[in-house]
């Protein structure tokens, strides 16, 4: 069963500007690894559980 997260970030290139992005995953720990190999320097703000 898979999960869609939205997920709020920063990353250095954004240059503080808040990004946000719908991930599907297994669950938690998969969806932020996933984040991490997609963006360098990710900064995770805030995360929520989607339907």
């Amino acid at each position: 069963m898979t999960y869609k997260w939205l997920v709020t970030f920063t990353t250095p290139a954004s240059k503080g500007k808040f990004l946000k992005e719908t991930v599907e995953a297994t669950d938690w720990f998969y969806a932020k690894a996933l984040l991490e190999s997609r963006y360098v320097g990710i900064k995770i703000l805030n995360y929520t559980s989607v339907r």
